[in-house]
């Protein structure tokens, strides 16, 4: 039987924050906070962020549990913390890309030096002898991106973890996969060389080009430039937002419209989407901006007009 843990409600790794509208603001999620604005100019945001955690085979028990964590920010910034995770590196705990990961047995083949694409991968051959709560932590450059714990009742197979950013690149830096039980730990460590700082892929586009998958969503590619456009949206993915403040803006040619996503997100890392209101009558022509704020500080902004 499979012993799993899982954040939200994904099937797959997933971190999300979804939809800035104009209208209302609510934010998904046990953890996330829930923010109304009334008025028409104010926008509406979604979060939600959810990653598959732990299976393990069982011969005689399974269960799951879920949590839940909200992020959102972006990109010109770097990383603050320590790139270290404190611990002893242990051979039991393999990182690997897709290309190093057999899911339908649900383990890494081997450990990868170094990973690169969308999604990374954990797997924890723990001893046989470990039993009771486990917990499951990711890091990048010693930065929690998500947590979650399982219990471990019988003799166990492979601890399984997975972690994605739809179809975009994970965040260059140091990933730590961290399995922790009994007092001990056990940690693995994988390289992805990819865009570096706290936001990466800041991008345009319009809504109906999006890709969405579980509660990922995002542009696929940067449109600097639109003409009569049927809908706005913008996207990046973010890191390093755990306790942290997040605000978004759309700068307008006729404002801003601005709203608090969360006054403390509880994950640590999130795809951010971002949608303007329908505009039956077109949207005014001009220069725009979705900016993102983290503890009151710009960390993305994507430019873009109407013509």
């Amino acid at each position: 039987m499979t012993q799993r843990i899982r954040a939200a409600v994904s099937t797959r790794a997933a971190v999300a924050i979804s939809v800035l509208a104009l209208t209302t603001l609510t934010a998904c999620g046990s953890d996330a906070p829930t923010v109304t604005q009334n008025t028409s100019a104010a926008p509406s945001a979604t979060a939600s962020a959810s990653a598959e955690t732990p299976s393990s085979s069982s011969e005689d028990s399974s269960s799951s549990t879920s949590s839940s964590s909200s992020t959102s920010s972006a990109a010109s910034a770097t990383s603050a913390a320590s790139s270290t995770v404190p611990g002893t590196r242990s051979d039991l705990v393999k990182l690997c890309d897709k290309s190093g990961a057999d899911t339908s047995a649900r383990v890494c083949k081997s450990t990868s030096s170094s990973v690169s694409g969308s999604v990374i991968y954990c797997s924890a051959d723990l001893p046989d002898d470990v039993r009771g709560s486990v917990k499951a932590e990711l890091f990048r450059d010693g930065t929690e991106v998500y947590s979650a714990s399982t219990n471990r009742t019988a003799a166990v197979g492979t601890l399984f973890l997975n972690f994605s950013v739809g179809k975009l690149q994970l965040p260059g830096g140091t990933y730590a996969c961290k399995f922790s039980a009994g007092g001990k730990s056990w940690i693995g460590e994988a390289k992805i060389s990819g865009n570096e700082g706290q936001a990466t892929q800041g991008m345009a586009c319009e809504p109906t080009s999006m890709y969405t998958e579980q509660q990922v969503t995002h542009c696929t590619s940067n449109t600097s430039s639109f003409s009569d456009p049927s809908g706005l949206a913008c996207s990046a993915v973010i890191t390093d937002l755990k306790g942290r403040k997040v605000d978004a803006t759309l700068q307008t040619p006729v404002g801003p419209k601005s709203t608090t996503l969360s006054q403390s997100f509880e994950g640590g890392a999130a795809v951010v989407h971002l949608k303007a209101p329908n505009a039956p009558s077109g949207y005014p022509k001009g220069e725009y901006k979705c900016e993102f704020k983290v503890d009151d500080k710009t960390v993305i902004t994507v430019p873009f007009s109407v013509k």
